[in-house]
């Protein structure tokens, strides 16, 4: 009868557990593809934004793909220097260029990522390098900048995203004339126009300083030459007039 009686409290155990279980697994099971992962991730939706501006939503959906995603953080891409955002953005195959260099075939993830593990990005098969200390884990470029990564091993149907703070732009060829040199040659160009502006400024005040201070001293010792030369030149009085020739 015992045993009966707690048939119901088995039964019921049973099912919790189940219901546990699977909640648990629809938690680690991935909730759509790349991009779909990324727009439910409110901390790189400016990532996501960036993918639709640059028209290669493709890349991130197609489900045949196997991707690993280096995700800037809003907060990466809110640091740009000021225009950088601005230039990727009217000029959309730059962008494009920029996000696939956070893009690498295959899924790998954080436990794959060893020192000195050299990843090939999908924009022109230039690389990524990692460097790794215990669980800190830092990307490298071709230019040297580092990013680390902050989150990592979001699944996706398609691949895995890691989420990194810190853009890393990719190298510029010979015939790709990135914004880091525009941007380069740019700002000589405004250092140069600042500096012909102020070194113009600065004459003219100099010239208009010298007239306030100087000119004062030139009327007064004009007027006192005038003054002396009268006095010099001034005929005599007991002087006779000569008489007229008739």
């Amino acid at each position: 009868m015992r045993i009966i009686r707690s048939y119901p409290l088995i039964l019921r155990r049973c099912i919790f557990h189940l219901l546990l279980t699977s909640l648990t697994i629809s938690k680690c099971m991935p909730s759509g593809n790349v991009l779909q992962v990324a727009t439910a991730t409110e901390s790189i939706a400016s990532f996501t934004a960036l993918v639709t501006s640059a028209v290669i939503q493709s890349v991130y959906t197609n489900e045949d793909a196997s991707l690993t995603v280096f995700a800037p953080s809003n907060v990466a891409i809110d640091a740009l220097p000021d225009g950088v955002l601005r230039y990727y953005l009217a000029n959309i195959d730059q962008l494009a260029n920029v996000l696939l260099y956070h893009t690498i075939n295959g899924t790998i993830t954080s436990s794959e990522l060893t020192d000195g593990l050299v990843l090939t990005t999908k924009y022109q098969e230039t690389i990524i390098s990692i460097n790794r200390s215990s669980n800190n884990f830092v990307l490298v470029s071709e230019n040297g900048e580092t990013a680390n990564i902050t989150t990592r091993n979001l699944q996706a149907t398609n691949g895995i995203l890691h989420i990194i703070d810190s853009v890393l732009l990719p190298p510029s060829s010979e015939s790709d004339d990135g914004y880091t040199d525009k941007s380069k040659k740019k700002g000589d160009s405004r250092t140069l126009i600042i500096v012909v502006i102020i070194a113009l400024l600065f004459s003219v005040f100099v010239c208009a300083l010298f007239l306030y201070f100087a000119f004062p001293f030139f009327y007064q010792g004009r007027y006192v030459c005038e003054e002396r030369a009268q006095k010099y030149h001034k005929p005599s009085s007991s002087a006779t007039a000569p008489s007229p020739n008739y």
